[in-house]
C-alpha cells in the first residue's frame, strides 16, 4: 500500500524536475510566440487552436505571478506530461494484472515504474514538453483516454463502464478545444462500444448521455463567442456569431477537410507518407535520434527499447490477445489512421517536421515496450532465484537493468537536443528585427517564425509596440484587414479591401500603377510610381487578396510611418518594389527614390550594436535545423559590411567584423557551402 501511494508521486517529480530544468528560458519557433501571447492576453487562437491551453496558460501566469510569465505559461506543457507519465503508470499497472505473472509485486511495479519514466524523454515528447506548445496537453488527454479505455476493457462492473464511457465521451468534446490531437481515438471509441458495452447500444438514454456529454466538451469553444467581441489584443480570427463559431472549429479558413481528399494521395503513400513521415519519426523515438542511443551506441544496445517492445507485442498476441488488440487498434489509428487521414503533401518535412502529431502513437507503443521489460524482469527474477540469490539482490539487480535500458538510456541519447537552456533565439531573431526599425514603424513579416515571435514580444514583454507588424499571407482574410483597420486605420473608407467582389484574386490584362504620395509627411515631394505587372498564374498574370491590401494600404500610408520588409519575405509578395528597399539588417527600408541599396551606416549600427545573438556561439546549447536556417542570413551581412570597409580602405575595420562574426555566429553551427567563400575573405584581410 505505501509503494502504491509513493512510486507515482516519486515519478510525478522525477520527470517535473528534469522538463523544468531544462526548458526554454522563452518561447520557441512556430506558433509557440502567438500561444503565449494568447495566453497572456486571454486571445483567440488561429482557426482550430488549443482554447483550452490559453485558458489554463492564463490562469497559471495568474497563479505563478511571481516567475517570468512565459515560464509561468509553459508550466501548462510541464505539468501535463508529468501526469501523462503518472497516467500511463497506472494504466500499465492495470495491465500487468491481467497479464499476472508470478513475480513480486516490487518488480511490476519496477517495470511499470521505469517504462513511465521514458516517456517524457521521448524525443518528440521532450520537445514538446519543456516549451510553450500546445501537444503535451494533447498527450494529457491521450492518457486519460486510454486509461479509461483499460478500466473499460477489462472491466465487468457494467455500472463503472457507463461512467467511464461517459468520460470519455466528454474528452472527446474537449479534445476540440485542445488542438484535436485525439481524434484518431474515435475509431476506438467505436471498438469500446460495439464490444465491452454493446449491452447499452440499444438504450436511447445512454446515446442521449454521451451526446449530451460530448457537446459539454466542446462547449468550451463558445468562449470564443464571449471573448472575441471584446477585441483582445492577440487575436487570430473575429468570431461574432455561432456560424462563425463552426466555421473556426472546422477550419473552414485553410479549405477543405482532409477527409474530401483521403483516396487522392498528395505523395508516395509507403515510400513518403509511411517511410519517411512516420516510420522516420518512430526511429527517433524508440532508437534515438540517427537511430542510435548515445548511451549504448558503442555496445550496440540501441535496439533494446524497439526489442522490449517486438517481444510484448508477440507475447500479447500470442498469450493475451485481449491485451494485445486493446493496444494495437490504438496504436494503429494513432499512426497509420493518422497517415491516411493527414495525406501530407511530398516536401512538407522540408517545411516543418510533424513527429508532434504522432507523439499518442509513440505513447501507446510505449505499452509493449513495457509488457515486454515485464516480461524481461519476470524471466531474470525467475532464473536468479533459481540460481538461489536472495531476494533483494536480485531485485536491486532488475532495478539497475530497467533504468540503464530504458530511461537513462532515452534520457542521455536525447539530452543535447532537447535541453533547451540558453535557446534565446527565436527571441533574439525577432528582437533584432523589431530593434531595427524607426518609431511607429510598419513591418511586413512573412510567416510563422518571423511574425509569431515578433507580437510575442510586443505583447507579453512590451518590446515595440509602436510598431505595426503585419503578416503578408494574413492580408487575405477579411478579419484581419478590420483587425488592422480598428487598430492603425491604415486603409481607405473607400479602399477595395472592403468591398467582397473586388477584394478576391483576378487576373490583370495590364500593369497596375501604383503611387505613394508624400502628402502630410516630410517626404511631401516624394511620389513611388511603380507598375506591378502581377504574379505567375500558369502563363497569365494575376493578383491576390494580399496584393489589394498591401497596395491599398501604401497608397493610404504615403511617407507617414516607415515601411520596412523582413528580409524573410520574397519578392513574389513585394508587388514589384525591390529596387526601392534599402538592407539595413535582418529588414528592409522602403525608399521614395531608389538609392543605395544597402544602408551601411544603420546596417553596421544594427549587427555590431543593437543586435542580441545570445549563446548561439556556445556548443553546448543545441540550434535546430529552423534556428541555423535563419541564422544564417546574418552572416552575408557581416560580410557585406565587411566588404564595405574593406573597399574604403579600412581593412582593420573589416577584419574586426569579421572576427566579430565569426565570434557570434561562428561557422561550425551551418553547412560547409560557404567555407570557399569565407576561405577566400579571410584571405582578403590578412
Amino acid at each position: 500500500m505505501y509503494l502504491k501511494r509513493f512510486v507515482p508521486g516519486l515519478l510525478f517529480i522525477s520527470v517535473f524536475i528534469p522538463l523544468t530544468l531544462t526548458s526554454s528560458p522563452s518561447i520557441s519557433w512556430w506558433n509557440s510566440g502567438g500561444y503565449a501571447a494568447g495566453a497572456f492576453t486571454l486571445g483567440i487562437p488561429e482557426p482550430g487552436g488549443s482554447i483550452l491551453f490559453i485558458l489554463l496558460g492564463n490562469v497559471f501566469k495568474t497563479l505563478f505571478f511571481f516567475i517570468p510569465a512565459v515560464k509561468a505559461i509553459m508550466l501548462v506543457s510541464i505539468f501535463s506530461t508529468a501526469f501523462s507519465a503518472v497516467l500511463f503508470y497506472y494504466s500499465l499497472l492495470a495491465i500487468f494484472d491481467k497479464i499476472n505473472y508470478p513475480a513480486p509485486s516490487a518488480i511490476k511495479s519496477a517495470a511499470a515504474f521505469f517504462t513511465s519514466l521514458s516517456l517524457p524523454f521521448l524525443y518528440s515528447s521532450w520537445q514538446e514538453s519543456n516549451s510553450v506548445q500546445v501537444y503535451s496537453l494533447g498527450l494529457l488527454l491521450t492518457a486519460l483516454l486510454f486509461y479509461l479505455a483499460v478500466k473499460i476493457w477489462f472491466s465487468d462492473d457494467e455500472k463503472a463502464k457507463t461512467n467511464y464511457i461517459f468520460l470519455m465521451a466528454f474528452l472527446i468534446g474537449l479534445d476540440f478545444t485542445a488542438h484535436r490531437l485525439n481524434t484518431p481515438f474515435i475509431p476506438v471509441f467505436a471498438v469500446i462500444l460495439l464490444f465491452p458495452l454493446r449491452k447499452k447500444l440499444k438504450e436511447v438514454r445512454f446515446w442521449l448521455s454521451l451526446a449530451g456529454l460530448y457537446l459539454l466538451g466542446i462547449s468550451f469553444n463558445l468562449f470564443l463567442l464571449i471573448r472575441s467581441p471584446m477585441n483582445p489584443v492577440y487575436a487570430m480570427d473575429n468570431i461574432q456569431s455561432l456560424a462563425g463559431l463552426m466555421d473556426w472549429i472546422n477550419m473552414k479558413r485553410y479549405g477543405e477537410s482532409n477527409f474530401s481528399m483521403i483516396f487522392d494521395r498528395k505523395a508516395p503513400f509507403w515510400d513518403y507518407q509511411v517511410n519517411h513521415m512516420y516510420l522516420r519519426y518512430f526511429g527517433w523515438n524508440i532508437l534515438g535520434m540517427q537511430g542510435e542511443a548515445t548511451l549504448f551506441n558503442r555496445m550496440h544496445l540501441s535496439f533494446l527499447p524497439l526489442l522490449f517492445g517486438a517481444g510484448g507485442f508477440i507475447y500479447t498476441l500470442i498469450k493475451h490477445f485481449k491485451v494485445w488488440i486493446l493496444i494495437f487498434t490504438a496504436f494503429f489509428f494513432f499512426s497509420f489512421g493518422l497517415i491516411i487521414y493527414s495525406n501530407t503533401r511530398e516536401g512538407f518535412d522540408l517545411i516543418r517536421e510533424i513527429d508532434r502529431l504522432f507523439i499518442p502513437s509513440f505513447y501507446i507503443f510505449l505499452f509493449f515496450i513495457g509488457i515486454g521489460l515485464y516480461l524481461a524482469f519476470y524471466l531474470l527474477h525467475k532464473l536468479f532465484i533459481k540460481l538461489k540469490m536472495s531476494a533483494s539482490p536480485v531485485l536491486i539487480i532488475l532495478i539497475l537493468i530497467g533504468f540503464f535500458l530504458l530511461p537513462l538510456n532515452i534520457f542521455v541519447t536525447n539530452l543535447h537536443k532537447c535541453n533547451k537552456n540558453g535557446n534565446y533565439f527565436p527571441a533574439d531573431f525577432a528582437y533584432n528585427m523589431l530593434t531595427g526599425c524607426e518609431k511607429n514603424a510598419i513591418l511586413f513579416t512573412n510567416g510563422d517564425n518571423d511574425t509569431y515571435p515578433l507580437w510575442y514580444l510586443q505583447t507579453v514583454e512590451g518590446v515595440r509596440p509602436d510598431i505595426a507588424v503585419i503578416n503578408l499571407p494574413l492580408l487575405n482574410t477579411d478579419f484581419y484587414i478590420g483587425q488592422l483597420q480598428k487598430k492603425y486605420s491604415l486603409f481607405p473608407e473607400d479602399s477595395p479591401v472592403f468591398d467582397p467582389d473586388k477584394f478576391s484574386p483576378s487576373l490583370i490584362d495590364s500593369a497596375m500603377i501604383i503611387n505613394i504620395n508624400g502628402a502630410e509627411s516630410s517626404h511631401q515631394n516624394d511620389t513611388l510610381r511603380i507598375e506591378y505587372t502581377g504574379r505567375d498564374f500558369g502563363g497569365k498574370q494575376g493578383i491576390i487578396p494580399q496584393d489589394i491590401a498591401l497596395i491599398s494600404l501604401l497608397e493610404k500610408n504615403g511617407w507617414q510611418r516607415p515601411v520596412y520588409f523582413a528580409a524573410t519575405v520574397s519578392q513574389d509578395n513585394m508587388i514589384g518594389l525591390t529596387s526601392n528597399l534599402s538592407t539595413c539588417g535582418m529588414i528592409q527600408k522602403l525608399q521614395p527614390v531608389k538609392g543605395d541599396s544597402v544602408m551601411y551606416q544603420e546596417l553596421k549600427e544594427n549587427l555590431l550594436n543593437r543586435y542580441r545573438y545570445r549563446d548561439f556561439n556556445d556548443p553546448g546549447v543545441y540550434s535546430c535545423g529552423t534556428t541555423n536556417m535563419l541564422f544564417s542570413n546574418y552572416r552575408p551581412l557581416f560580410l557585406m559590411l565587411s566588404q564595405y570597409y574593406l573597399n574604403k580602405g579600412d581593412k582593420a575595420k573589416a577584419r574586426q567584423i569579421f572576427n566579430l562574426m565569426e565570434s557570434k555566429l561562428p561557422s561550425w553551427r551551418f553547412s560547409k557551402s560557404d567555407i570557399g567563400e569565407i576561405q577566400n575573405f579571410r584571405h582578403l584581410l590578412n
